[in-house]
């Protein structure tokens, strides 16, 4: 078997129209989806389940992303709105609107505490959670473009810009450096050791850069990217670039060699946006804890599903899960499909109630110190500062 994926394994349905943004959650147990329709929705990538619908936009929902503590939402949309959802019940705990234009892009820190977002409007943005204030605690304002995606790892944060240029913010230090691309830069993202970038541009071509020194690394030609806003994304170990295409294929492309390896036929329009499981090459192969046996296997001795079955097809495979919400792994349907469960709390499955504990309890505590670098007493986080970074190194090609 292939150290990465190599064919298509499910297809998710319900979207009206088309996918904006995809991602999955920090666990990887389930996944989230952007659309045109201006609907957000979390799915079970395993079953292709529908598990909640989220309203609230008024135009094209475009970005999508999740909290590391996996109890958020947060997306942007075309309405020039960032919303901040309750991963349980759906509602919207904060709507931010001070953008001028439509937001590509939103993010994270890794303390679920401030939430970035990146805008047409030239403009990054971040928001302070752990306030009511719905004004943004800091604004930088160096691009000269569509700021067309954003990321955060520890105190920096990436960001890819229409204006060709990758800009690199270290929070700590209050310092940019700016490695000058060419090309609409559509995606950047980190490398998961940190030293690395990937950025796509709109010349069908992706680059890994070094992030300390600017200097290209290798480049990755082959797919097709002149007019959309494509993606690209490593794999967990860093050792594949993948991306989407205008063909409607996706590329996997050997880090070291730069040579594709292969490539997925997954869609009949553009593939624009893609997300790799945190743990598995392949989204499918989710461990879920089999509690109850296969009616069919148990009546017929055989059941056409085979391993994707659901249930357990004997005693090697079930497993008693303990009626306490932390445990529980898979969506109750009577409840999904009716409101209601005639078990109540005794039920072996989730319950929208349970939802948010349950993903809180399974992750560790968010720790709220106050001297964090993200904290709004921050140097660089007075409230509602529009702040420019000094460039201390501007890098060519």
């Amino acid at each position: 078997m292939a150290p990465y994926p190599t064919r298509l394994e499910l297809t998710l349905k319900g979207h009206k129209g088309p996918v904006n943004d995809v991602c999955y959650n920090h666990s990887g147990q389930y996944c989230l989806s952007a659309g045109r329709d201006r609907s957000i929705r979390l799915w079970n990538p395993s079953t292709g389940l529908l598990l909640h619908t989220y309203t609230g936009h008024s135009r094209d929902a475009l970005a999508v992303t999740a909290s590391p503590d996996n109890a958020k939402i947060a997306s942007g949309g075309a309405d020039r709105s960032v919303i901040l959802w309750d991963v349980g019940s759906g509602e919207i705990l904060r709507r931010y609107t001070a953008h001028w234009e439509r937001v590509n892009s939103v993010g994270f820190n890794d303390q679920s505490t401030v939430l970035i977002s990146a805008s047409f409007d030239a403009t990054i943005r971040l928001w302070d959670l752990r306030s009511m204030n719905l004004q943004p605690i800091q604004i930088i304002e160096d691009c000269k473009d569509s700021v067309m995606s954003v990321h955060i790892r520890d105190t920096e944060i990436i960001a890819g810009c229409a204006d060709g240029r990758l800009r690199t913010y270290d929070i700590r230090k209050g310092e940019l450096k700016e490695d000058y691309i060419g090309s609409p830069i559509t995606s950047a993202k980190i490398t998961k050791d940190g030293n690395c970038i990937l950025v796509s541009s709109l010349d069908s071509t992706v680059r890994l850069m070094d992030k300390s020194n600017g200097k290209l690394l290798n480049e990755f030609k082959g797919h097709k990217h002149k007019e959309y806003k494509i993606e690209s994304i490593l794999s967990n170990k860093d050792e594949y670039a993948i991306t989407g295409s205008e063909d409607g294929k996706i590329y996997i492309y050997d880090v070291l060699e730069a040579k594709v390896l292969s490539t997925i036929e997954a869609h009949q329009g553009v593939a624009t946006t893609l997300d790799y499981h945190p743990e598995n090459i392949n989204m499918l192969e989710i461990t879920l804890y089999k509690t109850e046996f296969c009616r069919n296997w148990i009546e017929l001795g055989h059941c056409r599903y085979g391993t994707k079955c659901l249930y357990a097809h004997g005693e090697k495979e079930i497993r008693t899960v303990p009626r306490h919400a932390r445990y529980k792994t898979q969506i109750c349907r009577a409840y999904h499909s009716d409101g209601s469960c005639p078990y109540g709390v005794r039920c072996t499955f989730i319950h929208d109630s349970d939802y948010t504990s349950e993903r809180r309890d399974m992750n560790s505590p968010v720790s709220n110190a106050t001297d964090s670098i993200w904290s709004p007493s921050s140097s660089f986080m007075a409230k509602n500062s529009k702040t420019t970074f000094p460039v201390v190194a501007m890098r060519n090609f």
